[in-house]
């Protein structure tokens, strides 16, 4: 048996106006082809969310676009991955990934700014650059995944 298999994911996170960025998701493969677009403040708010579904391997994904409304309001934080993954991923797996693409894409566009300031510190002491700091350093990561890296020890001393 010979399988071929391709599957393509973009993200593109984009300034908005009013302290606001606007991230783009899609994924394309065999069986599903869709995007979400999320409208998120600088707090991680999220303002706006939608998604467009062209084709789906069953009826169940288009029935999970609808879900989509339970997350205007919410913050990008803790918790938001397993709310994402019992709600919309019970019925479409791959709408909720790319809804965890948009949301990942809303805090690296977030990060990508303070950390590139953050850099030129961390190669003087990166021994003392710890979650405690970099939570100092950029508050709105409180409670994302960006701040919950493993310390260097846990990494094999990396």
């Amino acid at each position: 048996m010979v399988l071929f298999y391709t599957k393509n994911k973009e993200v593109h996170v984009f300034e908005g106006p009013d302290n606001t960025q606007r991230i783009l998701a899609r994924m394309t493969d065999f069986c599903f082809d869709g995007e979400i677009e999320v409208i998120a403040s600088k707090s991680m708010e999220i303002l706006e969310i939608s998604g467009k579904i062209k084709n789906q391997h069953n009826d169940s994904c288009l029935q999970a676009l609808p879900l989509l409304e339970k997350f205007k309001g919410r913050r990008i934080g803790g918790g938001i991955t397993k709310m994402v993954y019992g709600t919309i991923g019970r019925r479409c797996p791959c709408l909720a990934s790319l809804v965890m693409e948009c949301f990942e894409g809303a805090i690296l566009g977030m990060t990508a700014g303070p950390l590139e300031k953050a850099v030129p510190h961390l190669f003087k002491s990166p021994g003392e650059f710890t979650k405690k700091k970099l939570i100092k350093f950029m508050p709105h990561l409180k409670n994302s995944c960006c701040a919950y890296t493993m310390n260097p020890d846990e990494q094999g001393g990396r």
